[in-house]
């Protein structure tokens, strides 16, 4: 076994090690959130992903994490194309990238989901009120009738709120973490309520509403760009599938390729165009 596999094995016990210890002592506690503090702190939001997550690492841990893997995709690479020190270098490049892309997706999916449960939780809030409760009291029973994430904000924000924090500091953590127009007009209906001494019953009302048509239209695009996603996924995907299928059935399949000057240059060049237009199909589908 040559050093290069060595340090590629040493790399993956490591790895490994340092994700089994991390995600046993990975723990939802309000103490996690008080590390994040704000995005001029937090340029790529790590650490508002990893809270989102309950992941209580901290980033720079992360970092050092990816580069250990992205290393070991290079290595693995250069185990089986020796010499493509270029291939190594893009492998490890695109694996630091695929896994911050899965780390963004999965942070969107909570929020997503607060998001929705938030909408039911407020009909409850409007319901306390009208029936002559007081705010906090609202945000407690609201609190009480749900469940996971917005069960437990509501409860800190109901908290916060009997404790006699201004509402701009009992908002922040929800603010911060689930930092989506919805949020924000959310929130931003219970700063003017404070500090005007307006009905929050009646202002409620409408951005429920507001928020409820914005969720509706969203399930509605999705329906209609569910299509369009399938289709990318297929395409990017069936290549990789079918590489393998042929070369079960015949071994020298990629020998024209492999054996010819120019033929990793193009395999390369034909790997890195589908992932710019994958990648470029999903921002058109994020945007729309």
């Amino acid at each position: 076994m040559n050093v290069e596999l060595w340090v590629f094995v040493f790399f993956i016990v490591i790895s490994l090690a340092s994700a089994i210890y991390y995600l046993s002592v990975a723990k939802d506690s309000d103490e996690n959130y008080s590390k994040y503090e704000g995005p001029s702190q937090d340029p790529l939001g790590l650490n508002r992903k990893l809270r989102l997550l309950n992941l209580s690492i901290d980033p720079i841990y992360l970092c050092i994490s990816l580069l250990a893997f992205s290393l070991m995709g290079a290595l693995l690479c250069l185990e089986y194309f020796p010499g493509k020190l270029f291939v190594a270098i893009g492998v490890a490049l695109a694996l630091i990238g695929f896994a911050y892309f899965i780390l963004t997706e999965a942070s969107l999916l909570v929020v997503s989901k607060f998001e929705r449960e938030l909408i039911d939780a407020l009909d409850l809030v409007q319901a306390s009120l009208h029936s002559g409760q007081s705010p906090s009291r609202s945000f407690s029973l609201a609190s009480s009738a749900s469940s996971g994430r917005v069960k437990k904000e509501l409860t800190l924000l109901a908290t916060n709120i009997e404790r006699g924090l201004d509402i701009e500091n009992a908002t922040a953590r929800i603010s911060v973490l689930y930092d989506t127009e919805s949020i924000r007009l959310f929130v931003n209906t219970l700063i003017a309520r404070w500090r005007t001494g307006a009905d929050l019953g009646a202002l409620l009302l409408p951005v429920n509403k507001m928020i409820r048509e914005r969720e509706l239209t969203r399930i509605k695009m999705s329906g209609k760009l569910s299509g369009t996603r399938y289709a990318a996924f297929f395409m990017g995907v069936i290549p990789y599938v079918l590489i393998p299928f042929f070369i079960h059935q015949d071994s020298t399949w990629l020998e024209s390729i492999t054996t010819h000057p120019y033929g990793m240059k193009a395999l390369g060049t034909a790997i890195g165009l589908q992932v710019i237009g994958l990648a470029w199909m999903y921002s058109i589908v994020k945007r729309v």
